[in-house]
């Protein structure tokens, strides 16, 4: 066999063996199902589906309002309408002329009694008359009035009134103010300014040890 006829031979056998495979690819296609593309009509469904399972946010409850609270005023033994007659009778007659409020005065939980000239403060523990501004003279004070007003003042506060010595001088104490100094019995030394009236300064003994 010549050369060439071996050529032709081995062509023939390329072609029936590409013509078989062909032939069996197709009929493997042939058996196995093409899959059917979705429905658009189930594709809506699913998606109706999905919204349908999402839940509703649950709204937040509205806080009720919140009631005010009361403020309560503390209580203390001397009662507001005490501390007016406390103030009043500190101030020989001097008028009220406002309310008597709750104030810190030095520290010291007081009623500010206001009068018509000036205020008085009274301790809400003790009822003792920490400051009186209302002992001011339009004028300046003889030395009976001195006396009056620190035996008013001594009265309030508990204090023996007895007068035992009165003086007139400048006080180096109080930068050369004039005032009475009016001694009672225990020793206690009221000073009273003597161009107001006003009690500038008060001296226990203890006060000298």
């Amino acid at each position: 066999m010549s050369q060439r006829t071996a050529l032709i031979l081995s062509a023939l056998m390329t072609v029936l063996i590409l013509a078989s495979i062909a032939v069996f690819s197709n009929a493997v296609q042939a058996k196995t199902p093409a899959s059917p593309l979705p429905q658009p009509t189930l594709i809506v469904q699913v998606v109706a589906t999905l919204q349908a399972d999402q839940t509703e946010p649950t709204a937040l409850p509205t806080p009720e309002p919140m009631e005010p609270i009361a403020t309560v005023t503390p209580e203390y033994p001397v009662s507001n309408d005490h501390a007016t007659d406390i103030a009043l009778r500190a101030s020989p007659g001097k008028t009220l002329s406002g309310t008597a409020d709750l104030v810190s005065f030095q520290g010291v939980v007081a009623y500010e009694v206001a009068l018509n000239t000036g205020k008085v403060y009274v301790d809400a523990h003790t009822g003792k008359v920490i400051f009186n501004g209302a002992l001011v003279a339009s004028s300046p004070v003889n030395q009976d009035q001195a006396i009056e007003i620190a035996s008013t003042y001594m009265q309030s506060n508990g204090g023996v009134s007895e007068v035992i010595r009165v003086r007139f001088g400048r006080m180096r104490q109080l930068r050369g103010l004039q005032v009475f100094e009016v001694t009672f019995a225990k020793g206690t030394r009221v000073y009273i300014n003597k161009n107001t009236g006003e009690v500038a300064l008060v001296s226990k003994p203890e006060d000298d040890e």
